[in-house]
């Protein structure tokens, strides 16, 4: 019986998308420093998406990930 290896199956790390400095940014897995940033400030959106950007949205993969990221730059 085979043993089951991670390159068996990808490991997501996966994205957060938050707010960093006032402006939205992307961020890989747990990290703290900012993976892209996106040069768009928060101060334009409501308080309900200043909090979810606060807090961190979680995106799975790059597809999702560039879905938020339309929702919030559009």
């Amino acid at each position: 019986q085979r043993q089951m290896c991670i390159r068996d199956r990808p490991v997501a790390i996966g994205y957060y998308l938050k707010e960093y400095n006032g402006e939205l940014a992307v961020f890989r897995g747990n990290s703290d420093t900012p993976f892209k940033m996106l040069g768009v400030s928060i101060n334009v959106m409501t308080d309900y998406d200043k909090k979810l950007l606060s807090d961190g949205i979680f995106a799975e993969d790059e597809i999702k990930l560039a879905t938020l990221i339309e929702d919030y730059t559009s």
